[in-house]
């Protein structure tokens, strides 16, 4: 098959050429250049000896090979698991009416973007809880496209490592599990830093087109979470930071004026979200926003975030395996590592350049930003907030461990066992968390508790849930509980004197003795079941005379 020709700028008319101070010499084909629009960045690269067909096929069924699996990590067990609160809000906007979903959204905590999707979804394929998460699967392997295509601008090993992590990564496949918009985040952000990087590429032409898909997707972003802004912001600033390293590079001027225009994909972003601000301004103020997940956020817990997405979150409540618990700590040493090597070698690799000054970006600025707002202005800081970051982390780890093996080749080291041993180091421990996440059976089963009720109720029964907002997960299930809130019954006596059967449904970590109407219930008689960590109390009234309760037979 013929190779068709590669666009290329001349140099002349191309803000984004070389300069005078840049190397004359003509632009090599290699396994670090530039993605291609058509079959041929597919084809086997010389320098990675892949010319024959046994080699062309051995690269296109690895590929396959970890798309299948990481497909499969992603719809293991997907509709196994009790929908939790999120989860909850998530099927009650979806099925609702559309003005009450669009009030409920803009009237809280979150941006529009997602809820608009998954309402439309919900119209044609069904509200059920298989469909909702089924979307967040559905951008998680999306999401494998920037992946591959970011690593495979510096070289296939890269690629197929970055995407390997990536795909068995329990952070990731948690959240695509799981009906919220953290994966709609991560497809967006990536595909956004995938044209961010063709965007600065000097030999890829056609600017504007790849400027006007920014700007769709960030903007997409920015309506999907609040800290979508912060994404455009270091697009912005390592755009910035990228044509001054190569004027000063080239020994060139830094013409603000000229460079400034070139950032109108980001600016036109940040724009856009300008009617949502005057839009919230007008029913309350920005700041006074609180996320229900959010934590006060302190330097210590900066790194926290990193061992999130390297995937010791889920790992943590997952498994008391301590290797997998020591996962997120490897992901982010490893990590910091990435950046400090790759900071060594980018006078002589410039491809690297946008990416490694994205990623430095992103750690030494957006924390300070996030400290700053969060604990000024409005606490809506979490580590899974974080997670548009998750692409270019795992890329910045696969080009290290790439560089390892290209020196262990040059150096004639055996590369097939030192190379299965670095993998293995880096997949075993995901693996560990992802199969310990997907089969613990301690999870908070609010289905099993609610199927339970269902079954051995009363028509006089009340069900107390606790907190009182797990109430939206009962009514996600069903409508035949007849449900009270613990913080509004104000006369103990009169609700103890009304009913005779009263069903609690809390939490294992929650201590419920602590509320005088639970204490009171206390004397009654009590029977407890337990699913995963829920905990369910059937409280019977005991009778002074030799009566029968009247519930009995009913």
């Amino acid at each position: 098959m013929e190779r068709r020709p590669t666009r290329r700028t001349q140099g002349r008319g191309d803000p984004f050429a070389h300069g005078r101070g840049s190397d004359p010499r003509p632009i090599r084909r290699s396994s670090v250049d530039v993605d291609r629009f058509d079959r041929s960045r597919w084809e086997p690269e010389s320098e990675i000896n892949l010319g024959t067909i046994t080699g062309f096929m051995r690269d296109h069924w690895m590929l396959l090979t970890i798309v299948l699996v990481g497909i499969s990590l992603r719809i293991m067990f997907l509709n196994q698991e009790s929908v939790w609160i999120d989860e909850a809000l998530t099927g009650w906007r979806a099925s609702g009416i559309f003005i009450e979903m669009w009030h409920e959204v803009t009237g809280g905590d979150q941006m529009p973007f997602y809820f608009l999707v998954i309402w439309f979804v919900a119209r044609t394929f069904g509200d059920s809880i298989l469909v909702l998460r089924g979307l967040s699967v559905l951008f998680g392997v999306l999401a494998f496209i920037p992946v591959y295509r970011i690593g495979r601008r510096f070289s296939r090993e890269i690629a197929l490592i970055a995407l390997l992590l990536f795909a068995i990564s329990p952070t990731m496949i948690f959240y695509s599990q799981e009906a919220r918009m953290y994966m709609l985040m991560v497809m967006l952000s990536g595909f956004s830093i995938m044209y961010h990087l063709e965007y600065l590429d000097p030999n890829i032409e056609n600017k504007r087109s790849l400027g006007l898909k920014m700007v769709i997707l960030d903007v997409c972003l920015i309506y999907v979470h609040y800290f979508g802004v912060l994404f455009v912001g270091i697009q912005l600033l390592s755009l910035f930071a990228t044509l001054l390293f190569r004027s000063i590079r080239d020994k060139e001027g830094f013409r603000i004026k000229e460079n400034s225009i070139r950032c109108w994909p980001q600016m036109i972003s940040l724009i856009m979200w300008i009617p949502w601000l005057i839009f919230q301004q007008t029913e309350h103020t920005v700041v006074d926003k609180k996320t229900g997940g959010s934590l006060g956020l302190g330097w210590d817990l900066i790194p926290e975030t990193y061992r999130f997405i390297g995937g010791q979150y889920t790992a943590i409540l997952a498994t008391d395996t301590e290797i997998a618990l020591y996962v997120g700590y490897f992901f982010m040493i490893l990590f910091f590592v990435s950046i400090v090597s790759l900071l060594l070698k980018i006078r002589k690799d410039h491809h690297t350049i946008p990416l490694i000054l994205f990623g430095l970006i992103l750690i030494l600025i957006s924390p300070i930003i996030i400290h700053f707002v969060s604990n000024n202005y409005t606490p809506m800081y979490n580590h899974r907030y974080f997670i548009f970051f998750s692409i270019p982390f795992f890329i910045i780890i696969s080009m290290a461990v790439g560089g390892i093996m290209k020196v262990m080749k040059e150096r004639g080291l055996p590369l097939i066992p030192l190379t299965t041993m670095i993998i293995a180091i880096l997949v075993i421990p995901s693996l560990i968390g992802d199969l310990d996440q997907l089969q613990r059976d301690d999870k908070a089963d609010w289905k099993a508790g609610v199927d339970l009720i269902l079954k051995n109720q009363n028509p006089e029964d009340i069900v107390i849930p606790f907190p009182d907002y797990e109430q939206m997960i009962i009514f996600y299930y069903t409508d035949d509980i007849n449900v009270k809130v613990l913080n509004r019954i104000d006369n103990r006596s009169k609700f103890i004197e009304d009913h005779f059967r009263v069903w609690v449904m809390f939490n294992v970590i929650e201590d419920m003795d602590r509320f005088p109407l639970i204490q009171a219930l206390n004397q009654w008689e009590m029977e407890e079941f337990q699913r995963g960590e829920i905990i369910i109390r059937l409280y019977k009234k005991q009778y002074l005379l030799e009566s029968e309760d009247p519930t009995e037979d009913q």
